[in-house]
């Protein structure tokens, strides 16, 4: 669970898809955001059934998120555990998107065995089509970008178990 800071103050962060929307968990609190568009003009997101505009940038381990006019800065806290590298994983299984970009294909699914060096996901960054590959010899333990979304450099996409 990435944790992240504000105000001296560390939040426990978790973002589930479910459906069109995503089921966030922050400290415990569950919010429920129903429907997610991505746009020009920023993300669209509805909460308690009224859209609202919010702004998300990020340079290096901080978010800005901007709503309504006011900005909230969050730090990312200390790192969790080993990383794979970006878009082609490592050892440990964690394939991560090696730049922002669209998720426009995805071809696997968790409980599904793959081959080292499979292709699992296609990312489309500044008009360019990215193979995300699996980095070993494994099941895929989970997915954790749709087809559609708008992902982050060096967000998590997929998480595969490898053999030993």
């Amino acid at each position: 669970m990435p944790a992240y800071q504000h105000n001296a103050r560390t939040y426990n962060l978790t973002l589930i898809p479910v459906g069109e929307g995503y089921r966030v968990e922050v400290d415990g609190r569950i919010i429920v955001v129903e429907a997610v568009e991505p746009r020009p003009e920023g993300l669209r997101i509805r909460l308690d059934g009224r859209w609202h505009t919010v702004y998300v940038s990020r340079a290096g381990k901080t978010r800005w998120v901007t709503h309504a006019g006011r900005a909230f800065r969050f730090e990312q806290a200390a790192p969790r555990g080993r990383r794979g590298r970006s878009g082609g994983g490592g050892g440990d299984g964690q394939v991560r998107s090696p730049m922002p970009g669209q998720v426009r294909a995805v071809h696997a699914a968790s409980g599904d065995v793959v081959s080292q060096g499979q292709t699992l996901m296609l990312l489309e960054a500044m008009k360019m089509e990215i193979r995300i590959q699996a980095p070993c010899e494994g099941v895929v333990a989970q997915v954790h970008a749709e087809q559609g979304e708008v992902v982050e450099k060096d967000q998590m996409l997929i998480t595969v178990t490898c053999d030993a």
